[in-house]
């Protein structure tokens, strides 16, 4: 919907047209009939001195192959004494009931396999969490002094262990 406003007793605006595509969206306004009742802009439309009005487009949708309603680029134009305004809106699709269905059953198998792994990643951190591993080291010593061996316990949070001499 385009929407002009102004004050009357100050602005004359002259309503000269709307050009748009006629092929991908429809277009009336109620400010050109005596009883408010809506009018079709047509390339015969006349220009007349108008009030506050509104234009309402309608845009006409053409079928996809894969079952969505496709709604092409338009742009209208809305034509014043005042100038040219214009309004543009990109092309869309929008999903019928069963393609709409559908993706709303991929979503919730995707949450579920989301929070299933969301579980497992839980509970890997706990066992990684509670993991010790022993290594132990053997040092020869320096100028014949015995071997050491050390015994460390590497956990997550870093090493623990206790030095035997052999």
């Amino acid at each position: 919907m385009i929407r002009v406003d102004f004050d009357p007793s100050k602005t004359n605006v002259v309503f000269r047209g709307v050009v748009y595509d006629s092929k991908v969206v429809s277009c009336s306004t109620t400010s050109l009939s005596k009883d408010g009742s809506p009018v079709m802009i047509t390339p015969t439309t006349k220009e007349a001195a108008v009030k506050p009005f509104a234009v309402t487009c309608q845009r006409l949708a053409s079928a996809s192959s894969k079952g969505s309603q496709h709604f092409d680029r338009f742009v209208a134009a809305l034509d014043t004494n005042h100038g040219t305004y214009t309004v543009e809106l990109p092309t869309e699709d929008m999903l019928g009931y069963d393609l709409a269905a559908q993706n709303k059953i991929q979503r919730e198998k995707l949450v579920s396999e989301r929070d299933a792994l969301i579980g497992e990643k839980e509970r890997l951190e706990k066992s990684i969490a509670n993991t010790t591993a022993p290594i132990v080291v053997f040092d020869r010593g320096q100028d014949f002094a015995p071997a050491t061996a050390v015994v460390r316990t590497i956990t997550q949070k870093g090493y623990a262990g206790k030095t035997n001499t052999l």
